[in-house]
């Protein structure tokens, strides 16, 4: 992929456009996702009020459906 998206030197605009455009989408990804379990964190806790501190959470069947399932961000 790279001698295709890199084809126009000494500048490569095109493949350093492609490149950018990728990381600018990851990085809107990665945020949105982070305000999102936030969200659901925030609805958990309007609906269960907050999880007692020294909850020990292990992996089971029902994983994050818990009362006291929080995701950490």
């Amino acid at each position: 992929m790279g001698s295709n998206v890199y084809n126009s030197p000494p500048r490569n605009i095109m493949g350093n456009s492609i490149c950018a455009a990728g990381l600018f989408i990851n990085v809107f990804l990665s945020v949105g996702g982070i305000y999102y379990l936030k969200y659901r964190n925030r609805k958990k806790d309007e609906l269960y009020g907050p999880a007692p501190a020294n909850a020990i959470m292990t992996a089971t069947e029902d994983g994050s459906v818990h009362p006291h399932w929080r995701f950490v961000m």
